[in-house]
């Protein structure tokens, strides 16, 4: 009887540690990356792109273009889906979308940005943690809100 109950709470502590572990592993597609859009007659535009989801998985993500002036640009319709990954750079003229397929090793990913009816390839490599900085909207507090005035 002893024997029996220690290996069941054996078990139960194995099991729990396996789900433990596995409810700590991060999406493929999560982590700062850093590469290049190849622009053709031009060279590589260099880019960073930090990308992350919560414990619900609700994705987040910027970009930075620094030769454009660009810093922590918002992404939306951040995907990743097995090794298929996508963002969009939403109010930009020609509405740029990435797709993008992760190595199997999950240290790189290659694909196309599509805008304003371009197409040109990028690669980015996985450099460390998401860093992202998209600030969120906080409302006004009433001192700041001003006075609204009607004609």
């Amino acid at each position: 009887m002893l024997r029996s109950t220690s290996v069941r709470a054996l078990a139960i502590l194995a099991l729990s540690a396996v789900t433990f572990l596995f409810g700590q592993l991060k999406p493929p597609a999560t982590g700062h990356w850093e590469g290049a859009i190849d622009i053709p007659g031009s060279g590589p535009l260099k880019i960073t792109v930090d990308l992350e989801a919560d414990e619900k998985g609700n994705w987040s993500g910027d970009i930075d273009i620094p030769a454009q002036g660009i810093k922590d640009w918002p992404l939306s319709g951040i995907a990743a889906k097995g090794n298929e990954v996508a963002f969009v750079m939403q109010g930009v003229p020609g509405d740029p979308s990435f797709k993008a397929n992760l190595a199997e090793d999950g240290k790189s990913m290659t694909g196309t940005l599509t805008q304003g009816g371009g197409v040109v390839s990028f690669k980015l490599t996985r450099t460390g943690e998401a860093n992202v900085s998209v600030s969120k909207s906080t409302s006004l507090s009433k001192e700041l809100e001003g006075v609204r005035r009607h004609a």
